[in-house]
């Protein structure tokens, strides 16, 4: 049974006693102990810990005494298999909005619940979910604005659009993974991109590379000398790279 609280107000450590009248309420572990953190264009800088002090030790006094208290151990003894990661998204126009709303059938500026609780991507290799709270989430926040929080149970795998690990992924990255699983079209200009139409030029003749086509005549004999030009150009790394350029064509 639980005598005195031991606390510290205004920087001044003081005792609280207890009577048998009294109800204790403790947090037996936190999800957000041991936080570290990155940004927009960093990954989380270190390795997040259990401290000495807080809710974990106190769970532990405390179970050390009376075993119907569960076991913290097995919650904090290894953080490589208990950490979890989130971040937050802030939209910055109506681009993203209707992908939110076909998804939770509600209009995520409305003022109202939006989410309703946590959307979890099934398919997701880190296991990521994301929810939206009312809004504006924040007094000073822009009404224009939507804060989403998404996390992530699995960090150490790979994920599904960005092929890196959670916890090795700057913001921008989960942003991003969590727009692949949102449902976004990757957008980029690839009729601009000599590699995107190598690629999309071999598949389309079944793995051939376009050098393999058999010109007229003269055109033909040509072709191979013209080629020297480019060897250990970076053009040739190009064609090679992107199987426009095979073994014995120089």
């Amino acid at each position: 049974m639980a005598k005195a609280i031991e606390c510290k107000a205004g920087g001044v450590e003081q005792g609280i006693m207890l009577t048998e009248d009294d109800f204790v309420f403790v947090t037996n572990g936190s999800c957000t102990e041991g936080t570290i953190y990155g940004d927009q264009d960093h990954a989380p800088n270190g390795d997040a810990e259990v401290r000495t002090s807080g809710c974990w030790s106190l769970w532990r006094n405390i179970a050390r005494q009376d075993p119907s208290f569960g076991r913290p151990e097995k919650f904090c003894s290894d953080v490589g298999k208990t950490n979890w990661e989130s971040a937050t998204v802030t939209t910055l126009d109506d681009r993203i909005l209707p992908y939110i709303t076909d998804i939770c059938k509600r209009d995520p500026r409305s003022g109202r619940v939006v989410t309703g609780g946590i959307v979890s991507c099934k398919d997701s290799s880190w296991l990521l979910s994301w929810t939206i709270n009312r809004q504006g989430q924040f007094k000073e926040q822009d009404k224009e604005k939507v804060c989403v929080w998404v996390y992530g149970l699995f960090t150490d795998v790979p994920g599904d659009f960005v092929k890196k690990p959670m916890r090795e992924c700057t913001g921008r990255e989960i942003t991003e993974e969590w727009l692949y699983h949102l449902g976004v079209p990757v957008v980029w200009g690839s009729v601009y991109d000599i590699r995107e139409l190598l690629d999309s030029s071999v598949k389309l003749m079944d793995g051939k590379s376009p050098l393999e086509i058999q010109l007229p005549g003269p055109l033909n004999a040509l072709k191979k000398p013209l080629l020297h030009f480019i060897k250990g150009t970076v053009v040739e790394k190009v064609l090679r790279d992107h199987k426009g350029l095979k073994e014995g064509m120089l």
